[in-house]
């Protein structure tokens, strides 16, 4: 349910320098603490979808440079074949090219480091992934929920605090502080933005209100797994 509306992360600090002590932090240290505050809250909803498209070589494939997760990925050996699903592998040994190795009878894949890896050797990638929001100087943006907002700006100050205690330039009780209010918005912040809008939570319950099992919904993209089941009545 989190907003989709974006703001740059220029407003936060904005708002940060109102207060006289954090007068010594710089642009940049703001923008680590958000990239650290954003893979510590890992909220979906706060990531952009997007898609990408890439070529298999000696089966592998380069990832977007934004890339945070995958969504889906599907496989197509070459152009005008049709894609389907490819799932994540379960091998013990993820050497796909392995002399004497049996093909598995399903397309799948790993990511390690900079790129995702298949079981097919040549080929066409299409993924749906998570990203970060940027802006045009490649600097992240912020959703504009004020929840998350909040949350963010307290947890930079725990952190900036932290170091003005440590170099004993801080008493207790202001970091003390810095840490109860932080804790306070972050576990509103991720309880709002995993509320579901009624149209979410009506997909979400049509899933396990279910008599017939939804076996092959992998396969299927998961189109219909959010659809209500009807009977017919002979």
């Amino acid at each position: 349910m989190a907003s989709k509306t974006y703001i740059s992360l220029k407003v936060v600090m904005d708002r940060l320098l109102r207060n006289n002590v954090m007068q010594g932090i710089n642009y940049e240290s703001v923008v680590d603490y958000t990239i650290d505050f954003l893979e510590l809250i890992g909220v979906p909803s706060i990531y952009e979808e997007k898609y990408y498209d890439g070529e298999i070589k000696n089966y592998r494939c380069p990832l977007p440079c934004d890339f945070i997760s995958d969504i889906q990925v599907m496989l197509a050996p070459r152009s005008g074949h049709t894609f389907l699903p490819a799932r994540a592998t379960t091998d013990t040994i993820k050497d796909y090219h392995c002399a004497g190795v049996e093909p598995v009878s399903d397309y799948t894949f790993s990511i390690n480091r900079d790129f995702i890896f298949t079981s097919m050797e040549n080929g066409l990638l299409k993924m749906a992934y998570r990203a970060i929001v940027t802006d045009e100087e490649g600097y992240p943006m912020m959703p504009g929920d004020k929840t998350f907002q909040l949350a963010l700006e307290w947890y930079v100050k725990v952190q900036y605090f932290t170091l003005l205690w440590e170099d004993g330039k801080l008493e207790d009780k202001r970091l003390q502080h810095a840490e109860q209010e932080y804790a306070w918005a972050a576990g509103r912040c991720t309880t709002y933005m995993k509320m579901l809008s009624l149209s979410e939570a009506e997909s979400f319950f049509n899933s396990f209100r279910t008599l017939i099992p939804r076996d092959r919904e992998f396969q299927k993209r998961f189109t219909l797994d959010g659809a209500k089941e009807r009977l017919r009545v002979q």
